[in-house]
């Protein structure tokens, strides 16, 4: 799903049609051993006790998650931050 949303949003870009603001979308896992990964392989998701589709906007502002597997709540809280910042810093770096 990360891929699709942002193949849209440059497709949109590429078509010059205006937009009020950016969005990034990304993967990422939970290992069995709690270890978090960012864009995952497909190896590595075989191990994954969970994945996780987030989506932010110019502002790191997450207007899209989806999960599937075996998670707690606080852990999906815990990726957002850690995907948030990770949007920070990425931002930081394309401006």
């Amino acid at each position: 799903m990360s891929t699709a949303l942002n193949a849209a949003y440059l497709a949109l870009i590429d078509a010059g049609i205006p937009l009020n603001g950016t969005l990034a979308s990304i993967s990422c896992m939970v290992d069995s051993n709690g270890h978090v990964l960012l864009d995952p392989t497909k190896f590595e998701l075989m191990n994954a006790q969970s994945t996780h589709e987030i989506a932010m906007d110019s502002q790191g502002q997450i207007f899209y998650i989806d999960s599937v597997g075996t998670f707690k709540l606080n852990e999906v809280f815990c990726l957002m931050i850690h995907d948030n910042l990770s949007w920070i810093r990425f931002k930081n770096c394309v401006h």
